[in-house]
């Protein structure tokens, strides 16, 4: 946990995205600690600002900030990871998903995930490579929210993405209703790779979707 938070800290302070993570309520940035990095090795390459992949500038592309390769799409692109493709089809709020009820306001986002390697895999989940930020505030998914036994949910019950095929599902996040309303201002959706998770060591590579434009 401590390493995931020095790297959204990290991401933070170098790139200006904000801070991310993989818990199930809400954790102040200001919280993480940017002096541990574990033994990840740093990503080579122009920064984020220079090459103008930043808030003011909102241009897509590769770039490192933190030591970590950074791939930035805006909400209406698909976001090309090394191992898998993701684009958002839909965002939405909602107070009660089945018999769960949401402590503030369940934010949904419907993901169409292509799988872009030769083994099945699981997304998102119990697997944590997903995350959501609204301004200086990161989110872990909503695992009450994503039953097993809820179709939609990429949480259901042995529901893979098999090899080069694309599966389309949900993922929820239960955010503050004062910080929902602030998604389309400064919400972020960072997305990790299969087999690396912000719950647990550093993601070599993080894809971050800009909600805000």
């Amino acid at each position: 946990m401590r390493t995931m938070m020095a790297l959204l800290a990290l991401l933070a302070l170098a790139g200006g995205f904000g801070a991310c993570g993989g818990g199930s309520g809400e954790k102040a940035a200001t919280r993480a600690s940017a002096t541990t990095t574990g033994d990840r090795a740093p990503s080579k390459g122009p920064s984020c600002a220079a090459k103008g992949i930043d808030r003011t500038h909102l241009k897509e592309g590769t770039c490192t900030a933190g030591g970590v390769r950074m791939v930035v799409a805006n909400h209406t692109s698909e976001l090309r990871l090394r191992t898998l493709a993701v684009a958002i089809k839909n965002i939405a709020a909602a107070t009660k998903r089945g018999n769960a009820t949401a402590t503030g306001t369940y934010v949904v986002l419907t993901l169409s995930v292509r799988n872009l390697t030769g083994q099945s895999q699981r997304f998102a989940g119990e697997t944590r490579q997903i995350a959501l930020t609204i301004g200086e505030a990161h989110f872990g998914e909503s695992l009450e929210a994503e039953s097993s036994s809820d179709p939609r949910s990429f949480a259901a019950e042995g529901r893979t993405v098999e090899p080069h095929a694309t599966r389309t599902g949900e993922v929820v996040f239960d955010v503050p209703t004062a910080r929902a309303k602030e998604l389309p201002k400064s919400g972020r959706l960072f997305v990790a790779n299969w087999n690396e998770s912000f719950a647990e060591g550093s993601p070599k590579e993080v894809g971050q979707f800009r909600l805000y434009h």
